[in-house]
């Protein structure tokens, strides 16, 4: 095997040196793109007809950057030596890691591969992941490369089953809450009916099985004493790239032909090299080659500068309120029936439960409307996830969003003519976006350093909580409070509790905010007042989640799996008087309560 290190190929590549762990592959610097590459070498050329589809591989995906991503360059020859070349990330492959991962990583390197496998997807490629293609740099962020395998899409299945083998691989069974282990089979089966329709739906179904909200995951591994943890600080990393002295670059080739025939020639062509050579440092730099699609927006200091005033709005005519019960209103939430997320609705007595949504499709996150008499929820019926309006009176369903990226939780404003929501574009991290209530005038509110969810606007219409992942602290999140006149922006929690965690409401007084926080699996609903900064926990073991008051305040609604399938329970404001109002034997979760 030759050693191809501190060559120079094709007037191109500089070969450095071999990639530790990785057989007969090197990096090197590419002096068209001004940027190292990984060049693997192959035992032997390609056939003709492979050959032909690898160029036109090289044509689209060259060209396609996507975060996480690893563009494919091309094949380029040698003599009777071939290489390809694309995208480098310094680092393991993922092959390299020993053991298993925890549940909170494993789902994080879900999130990132499925964003990366959705994006391909949409471009009209299939590419499996695997192990030996994905690699993983110092800040436990994953890259999928290898896209000189990728084929036209012909469905998304191989794809999402290669998803679940792979986390499958990645995660101890024994650390799968029961609804997970429920819903991996599902996508493991070879009939494509039983399959999800997206990567993304996989994904954010499999969070919630697992009852981890899939904003506050981290765009990273971030465990500190995982087996990828592990690998990171044992790994020979290569000392950083360094662009070499600039040299004539001229296009050469996908294959050598051999020398020129004459020597006069060579003596022309030494002439013009010269010529080039002297005017190579008059060249401008090569700029970065510009995103396929690219993100919203994005305020420079959101938190600096103060936010501008709402565009006026002509304000919606009033719905019909519904009837009230003698405890106060209804009750939607999310119903899992026959492994699809559906919405229903119950009585605070716990009766009257009936079906909203029956598509085939995962509606999540639903909230009332201020009056009642709608409901705004999340769902991929569209294919990607995007805000509904499902209005009571009269059954009529209004799409709100389009083309905004995938669209998770929401919040009313207390007069209803405005919608705070989260947004990832293209795997980025979730953000809070603001719109009207017809789902005109979107624009970026706030911009955080982690992952934003579970946005509840105040009664009083002055401020926006929300929970925020923390980047720098792996496994901690934090409940905040955005100030919409200044833009500024506070925290609750401040690391003083663990896994403090999404479904924020207000109390209707505005002077309580409640909240789950604990470790995966063990939640507490948690009561934080304002005026005082005191927190109260209103519940004791059973995994509880997603709280929220009735509009009269004298109540709280939460999922718990106490019993040991989630269902749907009322407390009062101290955590006394519980009582459980369903029981089905798939989960109910993610309640709301309205007039």
């Amino acid at each position: 095997m030759s050693d191809w290190s501190g060559q120079y190929l094709l007037n191109r590549f500089r070969v450095g040196e071999q990639l530790p762990g990785i057989n007969d592959a090197y990096r090197a610097w590419d002096l068209i793109q001004n940027k190292p590459v990984t060049l693997q070498h192959l035992a032997a050329p390609p056939e003709d007809e492979s050959r032909r589809a690898l160029e036109e591989k090289a044509q689209r995906l060259g060209k396609y950057i996507q975060a996480g991503l690893l563009p494919f360059y091309g094949l380029f020859e040698v003599g009777a030596d071939a290489f390809l070349a694309e995208g480098h990330v310094e680092g393991p492959r993922l092959s390299h890691l020993n053991g298993t991962l925890s549940l909170a990583d494993g789902l994080s390197a879900l999130k990132m591969l499925s964003a990366q496998v959705a994006a391909l997807h949409k471009a009209g490629w299939s590419h499996p992941p695997r192990r030996e293609n994905i690699s993983l740099d110092r800040e436990g962020r994953l890259f999928l490369g290898g896209l000189f395998e990728a084929s036209p899409l012909q469905s998304p299945q191989d794809d999402i089953r290669a998803l679940a083998e792979l986390f499958c691989g990645l995660v101890d069974e024994n650390q799968l809450p029961e609804f997970a282990a429920r819903i991996l089979p599902r996508a493991l089966r070879p009939s494509p009916e039983s399959h999800f329709e997206s990567a993304t739906e996989f994904f954010l179904t499999l969070c919630l099985a697992c009852r981890v909200e899939a904003e506050s995951l981290p765009g990273h591994l971030s465990g500190a004493d995982s087996a990828a943890a592990t690998l990171l600080r044992e790994w020979h990393f290569l000392p950083p790239a360094a662009s070499p002295r600039p040299v004539t670059v001229r296009p050469a080739p996908a294959r050598e032909r051999g020398k020129p025939a004459a020597w006069m020639r060579l003596l022309g062509l030494a002439a013009v090299i010269g010529l080039l050579a002297s005017a190579w440092w008059l060249l401008p730099a090569p700029t970065n080659a510009p995103l396929l699609e690219a993100a919203p927006t994005a305020n420079p200091s959101p938190i600096s500068q103060p936010i501008a005033a709402p565009v006026e709005f002509t304000p919606q005519p009033s719905l019909t309120a519904p009837i009230i019960d003698s405890l106060g209103g209804r009750i939607v939430f999310t119903c899992t029936r026959r492994e699809i997320n559906h919405l229903c609705m119950v009585s605070p007595r716990g009766s009257d439960i009936s079906l909203l949504t029956a598509e085939r499709a995962h509606d999540y996150y639903p909230i009332f409307s201020p009056d009642g008499g709608t409901v705004l929820f999340s769902s991929n019926r569209g294919g990607i996830f995007n805000l509904y309006l499902l209005n009571l009176q009269n059954s009529i369903l209004t799409r709100l969003t389009e083309d905004m990226g995938e669209i998770s939780s929401s919040a009313f404003s207390a007069d209803g003519s405005l919608i705070a929501f989260t947004s990832s574009v293209e795997g980025q991290p979730f953000n809070l976006w603001l719109m009207t209530r017809e789902g005109e005038n979107p624009r970026l509110l706030y911009d955080g350093a982690g992952n934003i969810a579970s946005p509840a606007w105040s009664p009083n219409g002055d401020s926006i909580a929300f929970v925020m992942s923390q980047p720098e602290t792996p496994g901690m999140y934090d409940v905040y409070i955005l100030e919409l006149a200044s833009g500024q922006v506070s925290t609750v929690t401040n690391g003083r509790l663990v896994g403090a965690g999404g479904s924020v409401d207000w109390s209707p007084d505005g002077r309580f905010l409640i909240f789950f926080a604990g470790s995966p699996g063990n939640n507490e609903i948690i009561r934080y007042e304002i005026p005082t900064g005191e927190f109260l926990q209103l519940t004791s073991g059973g995994n509880n989640a997603a709280p929220a008051f009735s509009p009269d305040g004298e109540w709280i609604v939460f999922n718990s799996q106490r019993t040991g399938n989630a269902e749907i329970y009322i407390m009062r404001p101290n955590g006394l008087d519980v009582r459980q109002l369903t029981d089905d034997p798939d989960p109910d979760w993610q309640p709301r309560w309205g007039r």
